[in-house]
């Protein structure tokens, strides 16, 4: 068993599961907003959702066993509600774009940090759903590095992107070191 769990290729396949579960909720979420026929998230109506989900969480920011904390509420009130459209687009593309990544597998662990984002912006506002099974899925990828995408684009994409973007090469070409005359560094003390 201890076999199974050094395998790169056979711990690379349990988080590419776990990767595509990911990406398909937050895909499937993304799109029934995208394609919303009633324009409630993008389009004429852009807006009407966030801003009663956000009515909500500010009403349970109140009491002895508040669901909401108070400075979230406060954030709600003065910044996401006047900017509502805005944030309705940025969620609805948001959660799309974030589900194709992690699916395909390309800047895995940035798609999850924003997909982490977005669900840590949902549980404050007293949203549970499956936004903690998510977001546990979201850590865990950010944490697990290489392995989350290791049967994804970004075995192809990174190495690229750092050698034609030179991240992580160092200069192995050795110049001598000119003295004050003009003439090669030596080792020897004079």
């Amino acid at each position: 068993m201890t076999r199974y769990f050094s395998d790169k290729r056979f711990i690379g396949a349990i988080w590419g599961v776990i990767r595509v579960w990911l990406g398909w909720s937050f895909l499937q979420a993304g799109w029934e907003k995208l394609t919303d026929a009633q324009g409630m998230w993008i389009g004429s109506k852009a807006g009407t959702v966030i801003q009663g989900f956000l009515a909500g969480a500010i009403k349970n920011s109140t009491g002895a066993h508040a669901a909401v904390h108070p400075w979230y509420a406060s954030l709600a009130q003065n910044f996401f509600l006047p900017n509502a459209a805005l944030f309705s687009y940025m969620v609805a593309f948001g959660e799309t774009l974030v589900g194709i990544a992690l699916i395909v597998g390309l800047f895995t662990r940035f798609a999850a940090f924003w997909g982490m984002f977005l669900n840590l912006m949902f549980l404050f506002a007293g949203s549970t759903s499956t936004n903690t099974e998510m977001l546990v899925a979201e850590v865990a990828i950010v944490s697990a590095g290489f392995y989350a995408s290791y049967y994804g684009l970004d075995s192809f994409v990174l190495p690229y992107l750092k050698k034609v973007l030179h991240i992580g090469v160092t200069n192995t070409t050795t110049e001598p070191v000119l003295t004050g005359y003009g003439q090669p560094a030596t080792n020897t003390l004079r």
